[in-house]
C-alpha cells in the first residue's frame, strides 16, 4: 500500500522541465511529511482517456489511496502538492489558466462552476464546489474509482498491452461523453440552434474525459471541489500562465467579467 500515486500521461514521453523539477520537489516534500508516493508516467498511446484509465489501474494495483494527476506542461511549488493532498474530499483540483487565452488573461480557468462564483465564494478551506474540474492538477481518492465500477458508471475492459495483474482495475473511468448543451447559460447559442432548426436530441456536445469523470463521480454521490488558492504554472512554449483561481475571481470582479 502507498499513500499517493503521482501520474502523468505523456504521449511522446516529453515533460516540461519545470514539470519534472516540480514532481521531484513535490515527492521530496511528501517524503519529508511522511507520505509515501510512487511515480507513473505513461507514453506511447494517443488515446488520452485510455492512458488515464491505465494510470488509474496501475495505481490501484499498487494500492494507492489517492491518485494525483499532473499534466506534462504544468509546474508547481512543492507546498501546492501538499495543500492539494491536505483536503479530505473525494475529488479536488487546482485549476490551471487555459493557455488558449491571451497570455496572463486570468478570466478563463479550466473548470465548470456549480454556479457563477464571486470573489469570496470559497469555504473555510479555500474550496469551491464545482461540477467539473480538469486533470491538470487533480487528486482523486481510490474509493471513487471503486464506486464507479460497483455502481455501473465504469465498465471493466481488457487492454492487452497492460500486465494481466492490472486488468481487474482497468475500467472506463475516463471517456468522452455526449452531454446536453447548457443553453440557459448561452442564449446566443440557443438562438442559433433555433435558427438552424437543430432538434432537441442533437443539441449536445462531446465532453472531455476529465469532466466526464467528474460527472460519473457525482452520479455516484461524490462532490468535486476546486482549491482556489492553488497556484500553477501552465506552460505554452516559453510563456507561462500562472494566476491562481482566487486571483482570477478577484480580477474578474474588478473588471466586471463573468465566469462560466
Amino acid at each position: 500500500m502507498i499513500d499517493v500515486a503521482v501520474v502523468t500521461p505523456a504521449y511522446d514521453g516529453r515533460l516540461h522541465d519545470d514539470h519534472a523539477r516540480s514532481i521531484e520537489a513535490g515527492r521530496q516534500a511528501l517524503q519529508a511529511a511522511g507520505v509515501s508516493s510512487t511515480r507513473l508516467c505513461l507514453s506511447g498511446d494517443a488515446v488520452l482517456p485510455r492512458v488515464r484509465n491505465q494510470c488509474v489501474a496501475e495505481a490501484l494495483l499498487l494500492g494507492a489511496r489517492k491518485i494525483v494527476f499532473v499534466d506534462s506542461d504544468v509546474g508547481f511549488d512543492a507546498p501546492m502538492l501538499l495543500r492539494l493532498l491536505s483536503h479530505d474530499v473525494p475529488i479536488v483540483a487546482g485549476a490551471a489558466q487555459n493557455t488558449l487565452r491571451t497570455w496572463r488573461d486570468a478570466a478563463n480557468p479550466r473548470c465548470v462552476w456549480r454556479s457563477s462564483p464571486g470573489p469570496n465564494a470559497t469555504n473555510e478551506r479555500g474550496l469551491v464546489l464545482a461540477d467539473g474540474v480538469a486533470t491538470a492538477f487533480m487528486a482523486v481518492k481510490a474509493e471513487v474509482f471503486v464506486a464507479m465500477i460497483e455502481q455501473g458508471q465504469a465498465r471493466r475492459y481488457i487492454y492487452p498491452g497492460m500486465p494481466p495483474a492490472s486488468w481487474p482495475y482497468l475500467a472506463s473511468y475516463f471517456e468522452y461523453e455526449l452531454v446536453p448543451l447548457d443553453l440557459e447559460r448561452d442564449p446566443a447559442l440557443a438562438a442559433q440552434c433555433d435558427e438552424m432548426n437543430i432538434p432537441a436530441s442533437d443539441r449536445v456536445y462531446l465532453e472531455g474525459e476529465d469532466y466526464t469523470l467528474c460527472a460519473k463521480a457525482r452520479r455516484c454521490g461524490f462532490e468535486c471541489y476546486l482549491d482556489a488558492g492553488i497556484q500553477l504554472r501552465h506552460w505554452e512554449g516559453r510563456s507561462k500562465h500562472d494566476f491562481s483561481i482566487a486571483e482570477s475571481l478577484h480580477r474578474s470582479a474588478e473588471n466586471g467579467d463573468a465566469h462560466q
